[in-house]
């Protein structure tokens, strides 16, 4: 009897294989399961399958808003402006003091007489004034390494800004593909609870006709149950991903690109990518500034024990004005100026610790240099290979897709048949719903990484990926202040 019912399954699909005309007219047709999604869209009923929404933002685009409106990128520019008053407040040891002083006073006395003199009152008014101005003439070499050390810290400073940006740039890449990788997962579990809705509907009228179970009943709405709870997982997570795009970009996500185009800026190689990085990854320019900055300072510490010389000079005006029949009062004037040499001799030993803590901290800046080296070239290592592992990765991920389809049509027709189980069905169904998923994943993961492999070259900057906005000019403020004598900015 098994052996019978087996033929006979057997025969049909054999049948309907080559004459389709007879599988197009069966003489008691099943009721027909609902079909699966095209692959790598979202899966929608063929009726009802929309025109591509027109995109209101695309990736470039974005990421030109993120630059232009991120308060963490702001900030860091903020801070680098901050830090150019160093060189300012360095260069301003070679100029002058000059300061002036004044004062006024009322004074009353009494003065008694004696023998019979009558007392006298004394008032008096006197007024002093003093201008006076100090020169820096040698402070052992420390003002031209401060001002070294200043400048060195600036350039640090500016490589840090670029490390922001890339780092903001990055966040507003991800947080786009997130939010497109999400919102075509929501779309494809959407319309999976729409085709499992169906399957439960059909398998519950085959149970009521009697050609089916109460398992397989029962199959299907479990399957229904988890695919509704799975919707509702991808949703929560839409809803994460659009929060993170609206903190990173500052608006609301909108109809976005599912596939932007390849960043021209990418270089061509693993090789490529090391060269561009050694030239201009930020955390490596950084660290070199940093180590420059550290040499300066062991001539800082070092001219603490030079000799200083400094010229020092004024003039002083003083008036002294009676009411009393003393005398008007008199009036002095003075201009004087003088050297003054100071040679330190012993200060308990401070002068020497600190050079040698500076020639301490020179020595780990230079080590920081080699290790910022190797992370760097351990991360275009790292975002190369992943880079070319997210592209294969979409080319199986299709290629299984592709196959899911074909394997879940055909378990679809063979069910209709007696030839496969409502189970069979359900599995094909989730097979190839997940094979839809991770291609949607893995063109996200693709995107995500080629702007991975900019930041670690030191390519993802608004002029690297020929952002549509007015690049910042991190030269303008150090070029107003660094050598002003006066004024207070904005």
């Amino acid at each position: 009897m098994a052996y019978g019912r087996a033929l006979t399954a057997f025969a049909a699909v054999l049948m309907m294989t080559a004459a389709p005309g007879w599988a197009q007219k069966p003489a008691k047709a099943r009721p027909r399961l609902a079909q699966a999604a095209p692959v790598a869209e979202p899966a929608v009923p063929p009726a009802a399958k929309p025109e591509p929404a027109k995109v209101s933002l695309p990736l470039i685009d974005a990421l030109g808003v993120a630059y232009e409106t991120n308060p963490q990128l702001a900030a860091a520019r903020a801070g680098l402006r901050a830090t150019d008053e160093s060189v300012a407040q360095a260069n301003a040891r070679w100029r002058p003091y000059i300061s002036a002083t004044g004062t006024y006073a009322y004074n009353e006395n009494k003065i008694s007489g004696g023998g019979g003199v009558a007392p006298q009152r004394v008032i008096s008014h006197p007024l002093q004034a003093q201008l006076g101005f100090s020169e820096n003439i040698f402070r052992g070499g420390r003002t031209y390494a401060e001002i070294g050390q200043a400048k060195a810290n600036v350039r640090a400073a500016r490589a840090e800004l670029m490390a922001i940006e890339q780092t903001v740039l990055l966040a507003a890449a991800t947080a786009y593909m997130d939010t497109v990788r999400d919102t075509a997962i929501v779309d494809l579990r959407r319309h999976n609870v729409d085709v499992l809705r169906r399957q439960r509907d059909e398998t519950a009228l085959e149970f009521k006709a009697g050609s089916l179970t109460r398992t397989d009943v029962a199959q299907a709405e479990a399957r229904l149950a988890g695919a509704q709870a799975a919707l509702t997982a991808a949703e929560g997570q839409l809803a994460i991903s659009r929060a993170a795009f609206s903190r990173v970009i500052g608006r609301p996500a909108e109809t976005l690109e599912a596939q932007p185009a390849t960043p021209a800026a990418l270089p061509s190689s693993q090789e490529a990518a090391d060269q561009a990085a050694t030239r201009g990854n930020p955390a490596l320019a950084q660290a070199q500034e940093n180590e420059k900055a550290t040499s300066y300072a062991v001539d800082v510490a070092i001219g603490a024990m030079l000799p200083e010389v400094t010229m020092q000079g004024g003039y002083t005006y003083s008036q002294q004005s009676y009411a009393s029949v003393l005398g008007a009062g008199k009036v002095t004037q003075g201009l004087g100026v003088q050297a003054q040499v100071t040679v330190p001799i012993y200060q308990g030993g401070a002068e020497q610790s600190a050079i040698r803590q500076a020639k301490q901290l020179h020595a780990q800046a230079e080590l920081n240099v080699s290790v910022t080296d190797r992370q760097v070239r351990e991360a275009v290592a790292t975002t190369w290979n992943t880079y070319q592992a997210a592209l294969a990765n979409i080319t199986s991920n299709e290629a299984t897709a592709r196959s899911n389809e074909i394997a879940f049509t055909g378990v679809s027709k063979e069910q209709r048949v007696g030839g496969r189980t409502v189970l069979d069905v359900l599995n094909a169904q989730q097979e190839l719903l997940n094979a839809q998923v991770a291609v949607v994943t893995s063109r996200r993961d693709a995107t995500v990484a080629a702007y991975q492999v900019l930041a670690a070259s030191g390519l993802l900057t608004a002029k690297g990926v020929g952002l549509k906005v007015t690049p910042y000019d991190p030269l303008a403020n150090y070029e107003s202040n660094a050598a002003r004598w006066i004024g207070f900015g904005d």
